[in-house]
């Protein structure tokens, strides 16, 4: 299928007249050029027909060939993008280099870039688009392939006190493709103003290009390096430390399983090696590679030897040849790009073999599900781990990061190796924050995970303090169902479920915090004039964790949401009879919040429900289910294929209506639609009627099946759902310009007082 860009590049700002944006940011415009030369070389190198390609330029001043840069001129390049290659796009590359900021406190949380005809704060809401906007928009529309995002932009934090910026200006379209998986690298992170210096393209370009580390050996060819997202991400952290560079992805696809460049032949740098002190007339160096491969030995030229090598890790040392004993080194050395080392002779010569690669103790490596380890040493190596092996680390210390599924740092620590190997990557590693040590010291812990109940099959290996919250709360939820062991569960100083009254219903919001001070408030409304709110506690000895019951009536509503005083965040949600709904928050790694929902039966009413669903449940173990629902959330709000989380049985059930939580029936069949499976969402939905509990998102989910007479009677609670609105989504509760695109859910930002 064919390939796309849309390049942005702006440098004169020339309307404005208010003084709160530079009218000139050299070097942006160059930079665009730039990223257009390499994917032009790219496409050129591999053999992509010029009928099979589309570039969209819009600069100022224009590039040739380009067009301007003007809101106008950049929403009719979108749109033409969305007429040539609907459903039809194998890879997208986006870039601007240009004005930009974030929208947060009592606006849209969403990062805006800047047209060139902004004039002013008060007049050019209407000239900022809304990056996540954008992305989601053409995520939807392009589908199916690979998108990347690289966006040069401050991204300082301004208010509707300073602008207020409008809708993206283009509607959803309900017709509906496969969707694409998304990349983001951002030269800031949230809140940070971007230097206008073009270290961050020119260090892009370069890396595209294969240069340090951005290259890596790949399994998939013997012969080649490979440039790919999570190396051009690290890459690019490493240049431009200690700013902080800003990444991200959803999707069905893995950062490792892209592909910018392959280098082939693999490029080689050059090693010089400066040698201490005298050396005899007969010596060689040799360099023991970490990859396995043949060592490297080249006759000692003198006191400086320039080797030409392969990137790897290297052991360097300085042979006599006489003797066949080591005189100087060994010495560790990353050679990615051209170096120098210096051998430092020994006292007294020692033994040593000339060949092999770095040896070491036997260490156990155990990574959480999703997550990678890596092991960074002292040379600069990094060696990452995505799964759990045993494997030899050379001795000394390292410093080691371990990672979730999305690639977030989750916790530091050092690791010390000696003539012994270690487990690294434990419990006690994983844990590394407030919420989840107060939740694991109340549980059986192995270095495998955490035993929160033997209905789940085992220990939990998975540091997501969302599955965590989930797994605590809807235990004391579902307390005295069938099919539970409670043992454990039941100790935890959480609220009680047991006294429930027949046909009342509720919501029970379970969020954690690192940090110990902080305030949650909860609010519940069916408008943005009318939220009640309360408080959540700290249940006794669980720092970092907070709680809060609401009493609520069926049927629609708001769930508002407060943290410390800040601007609310607002999501769509549904409550129904002796069922209640459960909210885990949690923060992403720039505060945001990050939610998953659950419509749950209480375990002691479990009698009152419609007798199908009664005799559907008392056949399930529900805390297990639970379990699979936390991580389809999680796969679903990551864009990634549901088979990750749920078992084919599961889709069984889902499509025979046998499961009872609608939101995850809902989240099945928009998940079908992403994929373009349209018979299979049909199929769900039908299902689903039978159920008892209809959310809003059915509707939406008719029409975007194809239902010709399906018209939408609530909001969805999923964000998948407003596509169905068409031109119509300014019909919400709350408005438009304040939902966020980044969610899974149908939420808002700073809606509500």
């Amino acid at each position: 299928m064919p390939y796309r860009a849309l390049i942005i590049g702006i440098e004169n700002y020339a309307a404005v007249d208010d003084g709160s944006l530079a009218k000139s940011l050299p070097g942006t415009v160059k930079s665009a050029g730039d990223f257009k030369d390499w994917l032009s070389a790219k496409w050129k190198a591999e053999a992509v027909a010029d009928a099979d390609t589309q570039m969209l330029v819009c600069s100022e001043p224009a590039l040739p060939g380009g067009r301007p840069a003007t809101t106008k001129s950049i929403l009719n390049a979108i749109l033409e993008l969305k007429r040539d290659g609907q459903g039809a796009t194998d890879e997208f590359y986006f870039f601007f280099s240009g004005h930009g900021f974030s929208f947060v406190d009592n606006g849209i949380r969403a990062d805006m870039l800047v047209a060139s005809d902004f004039e002013s704060m008060v007049l050019s809401g209407s000239s900022c688009l809304n990056l996540n906007r954008s992305i989601y928009w053409l995520r939807q529309h392009l589908g199916p392939g690979r998108h990347y995002y690289f966006v040069d932009a401050c991204r300082n934090v301004l208010s509707e006190k300073d602008i207020m910026p409008t809708g993206m200006l283009l509607p959803n379209d309900p017709q509906t493709t496969s969707e694409a998986s998304s990349f983001v690298l951002q030269s800031v992170n949230a809140g940070a103003v971007a230097p206008v210096d073009k270290v961050f393209p020119d260090a892009l370009i370069a890396g595209l290009k294969g240069a340090g580390d951005a290259k890596t050996w790949d399994e998939r060819f013997d012969d080649a390096m490979v440039v790919r997202f999570d190396t051009l991400w690290k890459h690019l952290e490493e240049k431009l430390r200690p700013r902080e560079v800003y990444g991200t992805f959803a999707g069905t696809q893995r950062p490792e399983k892209t592909l910018f460049s392959i280098l082939r032949p693999v490029p080689t740098s050059v090693c010089t090696v400066d040698i201490r002190g005298t050396t005899p007339r007969e010596a060689t160096i040799v360099c023991a590679g970490s990859r396995g491969d043949p060592s490297v030995s080249v006759k000692a030229a003198g006191m400086s030897t320039a080797i030409h090598l392969s990137p790897d890790r290297y052991r360097i040392s300085l042979f006599d040849d006489l003797s066949g004993r080591i005189i100087a080194g060994p010495e560790s050395q990353t050679v990615y790009d051209d170096v120098k080392v210096t051998l430092l002779p020994h006292i007294a010569s020692q033994p040593g073999a000339r060949g092999g690669a770095f040896d070491g103790p036997l260490s156990n490596i155990v990574v959480p599900t999703d997550g990678s380890i890596e092991l960074h040493d002292a040379a600069g190596l990094t060696n990452e781990f995505r799964k759990a092996t045993h494997v030899r680390i050379p001795r000394g210390r390292y410093a080691a990061i371990l990672r979730d599924g999305d690639s977030r740092i989750v916790n530091r620590f050092d690791v010390e190796i000696g003539n012994a190997g270690k487990m690294i990557g434990g419990v006690a590693d994983w844990a590394g924050s407030l919420p989840l040590d107060s939740i694991a010291k109340r549980f059986p812990t192995t270095d495998h995970g955490v035993w929160f109940s033997e209905s789940l099959g085992g220990p939990i290996v998975d540091p997501d303090l969302d599955l965590w919250l989930a797994i605590i709360g809807a235990g004391k939820i579902l307390g005295s169902a069938s099919n539970i062991d409670y043992s454990k569960l039941k100790e935890l100083p959480l609220k009680e479920f047991t006294g429930r009254k027949v046909g009342s219903t509720a919501v029970y919001v379970l969020g954690g915090f690192d940090d110990i001070g902080a305030r949650l408030d909860v609010g519940l409304s069916g408008r943005a004039d009318d939220v009640a709110w309360s408080m959540a506690a700290e249940p006794p000895g669980m720092v970092g964790v907070r709680e809060c019951l609401i009493e609520a009536e069926p049927g629609e509503l708001l769930l508002s949401f407060r943290v410390d005083g800040n601007a609310a965040y607002s999501v769509a949600s549904f409550t129904a009879e002796n069922r209640v709904t459960f909210v885990t928050l949690s923060r992403e790694t720039d505060g945001n919040p990050r939610i998953s929902q659950y419509l749950l039966p209480v375990g002691a009413l479990q009698d009152h429900l419609d007798p199908k669903i009664g005799a559907l449940l008392r056949g399930r173990n529900q805390l297990h289910d639970v379990k699979r629902v936390a991580l389809a959330e999680r796969a679903f709000r990551k864009r990634q294929e549901l088979s990750s989380a749920l078992t084919d049985s599961d889709v069984e059930h889902l499509r025979s209506g046998a499961w009872p939580d609608p939101i995850v029936s809902a989240l099945a069949a928009y998940e079908c639609i992403r994929r373009g499976r349209l018979g299979d969402a049909r199929g769900i939905i039908e299902a689903a009627a039978h159920n008892g509990v209809l959310l809003p998102d059915f509707d939406a989910l008719r029409i975007l099946t194809g239902e010709a007479e399906a018209k939408i009677a609530g909001v969805p609670v999923f964000l998948d759902g407003l596509r169905a609105y068409g031109d119509k989504v300014a019909n919400l509760p709350l408005p438009e310009a304040n939902l966020d695109y980044g969610s899974a859910w149908t939420a808002w930002l700073s809606a509500v007082r």
